[in-house]
């Protein structure tokens, strides 16, 4: 596997990589592909969905990729940003909107090798926006809007698709 290539908008090079390796799980290709979703999931990967299901690592990258359509529409994203919270370990914010529904979104991110990073947590809370409501929340006065940057259909966030069992916190369609 291919080290991540750190994206900018971060200072920290740990959490550039952090940053990359979520938006490429957030990107349709990634989450219709089961080995390669797989691959960012640490094995002892869990997450609380949008939809308040609780899912662990076994089965969420196939359930991901079942109901992905790798040509779908990414996944909204907005404000992602993140902060290293020990050598080797980052946090992720941001907004996400999947199928007209936006939710709060936080990762936790490992390095397991030099430019390789899994997620071993996720969570996603549903906001009070309305599904109609299509504009991004804004950012609070304290917080730097950070990067706007689309991900993909359907996956982590590893799942809160329209799958019957959640799966990582993975985006779905925007």
């Amino acid at each position: 596997m291919s080290s991540i290539q750190a994206v900018p908008g971060s200072d920290d090079p740990q959490v550039a990589e952090a940053l990359a390796a979520e938006y490429e799980t957030l990107s349709p290709q990634c989450r219709a592909d089961a080995d390669r979703l797989r691959s960012f999931l640490a094995p002892d990967f869990h997450e609380f969905g949008a939809s308040g299901a609780e899912i662990v690592f076994e089965g969420t990258a196939e359930r991901v990729a079942a109901y992905t359509d790798p040509d779908g529409e990414p996944i909204r994203v907005e404000r992602m940003r993140g902060v290293r919270l020990a050598d080797g370990l980052v946090m992720l914010k941001y907004t996400a909107c999947i199928d007209g529904h936006w939710s709060h979104r936080t990762s936790l991110w490992r390095r397991v090798a030099p430019g390789r990073w899994q997620m071993f947590h996720h969570q996603g809370t549903r906001t009070r926006l309305d599904a109609q409501d299509t504009s991004a929340p804004s950012a609070p006065a304290d917080e730097p809007a950070s990067s706007h940057k689309p991900a993909s259909s359907h996956g982590p966030t590893p799942s809160d698709g329209p799958a019957p069992s959640d799966g990582p916190a993975t985006p779905t369609r925007a």
